[in-house]
């Protein structure tokens, strides 16, 4: 998740859905595309009032990138 709209290669607007933290705080979701950091990474949503971009690391091992801690 972000909430930076320039990040985004390609961006479609969405604003029906929310997302759902685990505390159970929803955010509006106002769209879904493709983002570019060191490789491409499909399906990031664009919320609302997101002061932090939020990465998948599962998502992120299931398109073939390795995540090294």
């Amino acid at each position: 998740m972000m909430g930076d709209i320039p990040k985004f290669i390609f961006f479609k607007e969405k604003n029906v859905e929310h997302a759902t933290f685990s505390d159970d705080t929803k955010v509006k979701v106002k769209g879904i595309g493709n983002t570019r950091s060191s490789s491409s990474i499909e399906h990031v949503l664009l919320v609302d009032s997101l002061k932090y971009n939020l990465l998948s690391i599962s998502q992120l091992c299931n398109t073939g990138n390795i995540v090294i801690f």
